[in-house]
């Protein structure tokens, strides 16, 4: 059980089970708010909780460039500074921080570097892949089992 309030500019959070306290920032405060609501909540077999789309739907377009890069450098292990750097074009990330940045935004370099590729030919998403993306998570899930499955009988 978790308990919030704010006193004084400060958010505080109180996890009863542990008797831990913490002071957050506003957005980790919204979130923890927005899953006190959506409780019983059960993992799904993609390692997710049901609600986690609810939760990133509530939460989107609502912060600032400031707030998304210091959440992003948090969830990437670098820093604020060097998300902001990288986003502006002044540093090209390392191999090691491109991919723990793709793995916390759970998207593949392509998507990240295909504006950024200058070719002969136009870099560009296959229908099978568009199709693809634009299913739900468990959707997303059998379709890669069922593949996975075609290709070890090849």
């Amino acid at each position: 059980m978790v308990h919030q309030y704010r006193n004084n500019g400060y958010n505080i959070v109180l996890d009863v089970n542990s008797g831990a306290i913490h002071v957050v920032d506003d957005v980790a405060y919204e979130i923890i708010e927005l899953y006190r609501g959506m409780y019983p909540r059960e993992m799904g077999k993609d390692g997710t909780f049901c609600g986690d789309e609810e939760v990133f739907a509530a939460l989107a377009g609502k912060y600032g460039r400031e707030e998304t890069q210091e959440a992003l450098g948090e969830r990437a292990g670098v820093s604020t500074v060097t998300v902001s750097r990288i986003e502006r074009g002044v540093l090209v990330p390392s191999l090691s921080t491109l991919i723990c940045l793709c793995n916390a935004l759970e998207t593949g370099s392509d998507s990240i570097l295909a504006a950024y590729i200058h070719a002969a030919s136009p870099v560009r998403w296959s229908p099978l892949v568009q199709k693809l993306e634009n299913l739900d998570a468990d959707k997303k899930r059998r379709a890669e089992a069922m593949i996975e499955s075609i290709l070890d009988n090849i």
